[in-house]
């Protein structure tokens, strides 16, 4: 059996009797661990830089290299709509990865529940379709005297569907 791991303890702002969890420089928000924008006024952050967003301080986040586009960028610098997104690991499919390199259909756990799941109802539609094939198969018997139009027409459907394991 694994022993649980310890998480770490947190650490507390140093500045005195504050109990708040530290940010930075071992201060938290409020007592600086973050660093406030110089332009007198100003109550946001900097972000990347010396000023905020609004004073000139640049975005980590990089955006769409389309014309007329705002969204985020991804994957060789175009959004998801624009070909930023990278397709599922699977060869064969065709939607873009969310999960690990994978679609939702082709994550490794969801393969893995519906190889067992799914067996058993794959077999059962096996067996319906090589019945039906062998029904249509069948030339028709007595069917030419009979008033029942599916009879007719050599298949009694209601029997075959009643007699299917689904």
């Amino acid at each position: 059996m694994e022993t649980p791991t310890r998480a770490r303890p947190v650490r507390r702002c140093s500045h005195d009797g504050c109990r708040n969890q530290v940010y930075a420089r071992a201060l938290c928000v409020r007592h600086s661990g973050k660093k406030q924008c110089p332009i007198e006024g100003c109550s946001t952050y900097t972000r990347s830089g010396a000023f905020s967003l609004k004073h000139g301080g640049c975005s980590t986040r990089r955006y769409c290299i389309e014309p007329g586009c705002a969204k985020q960028a991804h994957a060789r610098q175009r959004c998801v709509r624009h070909g930023g997104g990278r397709a599922c690991k699977l060869d064969a499919c065709e939607y873009l990865a969310k999960y690990s390199g994978y679609c939702r259909r082709h994550t490794p756990a969801t393969v893995a529940n519906e190889a067992f799941s799914s067996t058993s109802a794959v077999e059962a539609m096996d067996i319906f379709e090589f019945d039906m094939l062998t029904l249509l198969a069948q030339p028709p018997s007595d069917a030419e005297n009979s008033d029942d139009e599916a009879a007719r027409n050599g298949i009694d459907w209601v029997r075959t569907l009643n007699q299917s394991p689904l």
